[in-house]
């Protein structure tokens, strides 16, 4: 009686110790690939924050043009633009190039006149190129 407890308790053992080596080499394989999935996600992130970078300055791009076109508008119209001693803009000085407001733009725009009513002349979903 005694002998086959022994042996019950031994294929119990042996049962357990194949469950915990098929489990111990799971994590092993799941930790090893942790590392390269944090580096691709690194590497995501960093294209990310780049394309974001690129984004934005593309962005800040177009503002100048927007507000040279502006400028050469309300300069075209005989209206002689706003001193710039009034204040300094946000954009301008997180980004310093030509010292334009926006002052500019509101002078030339048509008074607000309550609902304003707008044709819808394409409806497109955009796709990268």
């Amino acid at each position: 009686l005694l002998s086959e407890e022994v042996d019950k308790a031994a294929h119990e053992l042996r049962v357990a110790q194949t469950e915990f080596d098929r489990q111990a080499e799971v994590t092993r394989l799941l930790l090893e690939g942790i590392g390269s999935t944090h580096l691709n996600h690194l590497r995501c992130l960093q294209d990310f924050a780049e394309a974001q970078t690129v984004f934005y300055a593309q962005c800040h791009h177009h503002m100048q043009d927007l507000q040279r076109e502006l400028h050469r508008c309300v300069n075209a119209d005989g209206i002689p633009p706003p001193s710039a001693a009034g204040g300094s803009d946000p954009a301008s000085s997180a980004f310093p190039s030509e010292p334009l407001t926006s002052e500019a733009a509101c002078s030339s725009q048509l008074p607000v006149t309550g609902s304003r009513k707008a044709k819808v002349l394409y409806d497109y979903d955009a796709h990268d190129a």
